[in-house]
C-alpha cells in the first residue's frame, strides 16, 4: 500500500481542526474536552513518529526497488548483447574452421602434387644421370682408367650401396647392446647408442674392404695380400732391376715420381684388368684371375660372417639376398681397386685417425650433416667413408693432390 506524501505538520493541525469540528457538533466547547485529549498527545507524537518512519522506510524500499528494477532492466540487456555477441564470436569461428578446413584440403593436394612432381623430376634426374654416365663411360675403353667423373660416380654409387646393405633392419641392435672391444674399440655405441650403430658397421666392412683391396699402394693390393700380391711385386721389382739394376723390396717408392715406372704399372694393370674382368675359359689357369677371383671370394667370406655375427647379436638370420648384395659390393670395389693400378697419377684412400682434428670442407664432411658447418674443427670419432684422392697427373705432376669424394667421420661428441 502506497502513503500518501502530505507533510506530518499538516496531518497534525488537519487533526486538530477536525477535533474542533467534531465537538462543535456535538455542542461540547472545546476548552472542556482539550484537556482529555492532551493527556494522548505523547501516544498520537508517538503514532506520528512511527507514520513518518514508516513512510521513510517504505520510499527507501521503493527507492531501492526502483534502483534493482532499473539494474536487472540494465543486466539483461547487457546479457542480450553479450549473447548477441558470443553468437556473431561463434559463427565467426565457424566461418574460420570451415576456412581452414578448406585450405588444410587444397594443402593437402598441393602436397600431393608437390610430392608427385618431385617424384617425376627425381626419376627423370636419375633417368638423365645415367644416361650421362653411359656416355660417359661409353667414350672411355674398358682397358683404360676411368675419367675423376666416372670415379666419382661409381666411388658414390659403392657408398650408396653400402649405406643400404647396413641399414637393414636385421642388423638393428637392441637398445643398451654392446659390441665389445674388437669390432667396437673406441666405445663408439656406448656414447651414441645403437641406433647410430649402422655407421659402425659401414667403418667395420670398409677396414675388411682396405684389408683386402687396398694394402698397398697403387693397385698393387688388387690380388690380396699373400702370393698374388707377392708375384705382382716380384714382377715389378724384375722389371725395375732389368732397367735399373736395383730391384729393392720397397721399389713401390720409385712410382711416386718416375714416369716411365708409371707407364709400365699403367700398361700391366690394364692388362690384368682385361683379363679378370672378360669371362675367359681358361680363367682357372691363369695365375692373376685366380688370385682376383680368389681375394673377391674370400672378401666376400669376410663381410658375410661380420654381419652373420651381428644378426646372431640380434637374434634373427640374414635375409635372402644378401650374398648377391655383398657380392655386387665386392665386384664394384675390385672395379675401382683396378683403377689404382690403371690410372697414371697415384690414387689413394684418405682417412685420419681416431681423435685427429679435421675441418669440414672439401676433403672431409659429417657424415649426418654433409658440409653444413663447413669451415667448423672437429675431434673424429668413427670414419664411415675413406675419402678418395687423385696426387699429379702420373706424366708432368706428381705431387699435387685433388680430392675427388671427401672422407665421411662421424664426430666425436660430447657423452
Amino acid at each position: 500500500m502506497k502513503l500518501s506524501r502530505t507533510p506530518a505538520s499538516e496531518v497534525r493541525r488537519e487533526y486538530d481542526e477536525r477535533i474542533e469540528d467534531f465537538l462543535k457538533s456535538v455542542g461540547v466547547g472545546s476548552s472542556r474536552w482539550r484537556p482529555t485529549f492532551s493527556q494522548q498527545e505523547p501516544v498520537l507524537s508517538q503514532f506520528i513518529r512511527w507514520g513518518e518512519q514508516t513512510y521513510r522506510q517504505n520510499g527507501l524500499l521503493e527507492e531501492t526497488t526502483s534502483k534493482a528494477s532499473n539494474e536487472l532492466t540494465r543486466c539483461q540487456k547487457r546479457n542480450d548483447e553479450l549473447e548477441e555477441r558470443l553468437r556473431r564470436m561463434q559463427q565467426q569461428l565457424d566461418d574460420e574452421i570451415a576456412k581452414n578446413e578448406r585450405m588444410a584440403e587444397r594443402n593437402s593436394a598441393m602436397v600431393i602434387e608437390h610430392s608427385r612432381s618431385l617424384q617425376a623430376q627425381a626419376s627423370e634426374h636419375k633417368r638423365r644421370e645415367n644416361k650421362l654416365l653411359g656416355q660417359l663411360m661409353v667414350n672411355h675403353e674398358d682397358s683404360l682408367g676411368w675419367a675423376d667423373d666416372v670415379l666419382r660416380v661409381r666411388f658414390l654409387d659403392l657408398k650408396r650401396q653400402l649405406d643400404e646393405l647396413t641399414s637393414k633392419s636385421e642388423l638393428r641392435l637392441e637398445p643398451h647392446r654392446r659390441l665389445g672391444s674388437r669390432l667396437d674399440p673406441n666405445g663408439f655405441i656406448e656414447r651414441n647408442g645403437t641406433d647410430q650403430a649402422h655407421f659402425l658397421l659401414r667403418s667395420s666392412i670398409w677396414r675388411i674392404l682396405k684389408h683386402q683391396f687396398f694394402s698397398q699402394p697403387f693397385g698393387f693390393g688388387v690380388l690380396g695380400r699373400g702370393d698374388g700380391y707377392s708375384q705382382l711385386l716380384s714382377t715389378f721389382s724384375s722389371w725395375q732391376g732389368l732397367v735399373s739394376g736395383n730391384s729393392a723390396a720397397d721399389s713401390l717408392d720409385r712410382l711416386k715420381h718416375d714416369r716411365l715406372a708409371n707407364n709400365w704399372r699403367m700398361a700391366t694393370f690394364q692388362y690384368i684388368h682385361s683379363i679378370v674382368t672378360t669371362e675367359r675359359p681358361d680363367h682357372g689357369v691363369i695365375p692373376v684371375s685366380r688370385y682376383y677371383a680368389a681375394n673377391v671370394e674370400s672378401s666376400i667370406t669376410f663381410i658375410w660372417d661380420f654381419l652373420s655375427g651381428i644378426v646372431k647379436l640380434c637374434n634373427g638370420k640374414l635375409w635372402e639376398t644378401a650374398e648377391r648384395e655383398i657380392r655386387q659390393i665386392v665386384r664394384l670395389v675390385g672395379e675401382i681397386a683396378l683403377q689404382f693400378g690403371m690410372q697414371s697419377a697415384h690414387l689413394e684412400l684418405f682417412e685420419p685417425k681416431f681423435k685427429d682434428e679435421i675441418k669440414i670442407g672439401d676433403d672431409f664432411e659429417d657424415c649426418e650433416n654433409k658440409d653444413m658447418d663447413r669451415g667448423m674443427k672437429f675431434e673424429v670419432h668413427l670414419v664411415t667413408l675413406p675419402g678418395l684422392r687423385k696426387i699429379g697427373d702420373g706424366r708432368t705432376d706428381m705431387r699435387t693432390p685433388r680430392t675427388i669424394v671427401a672422407c665421411g667421420i662421424y664426430p666425436l661428441r660430447e657423452a
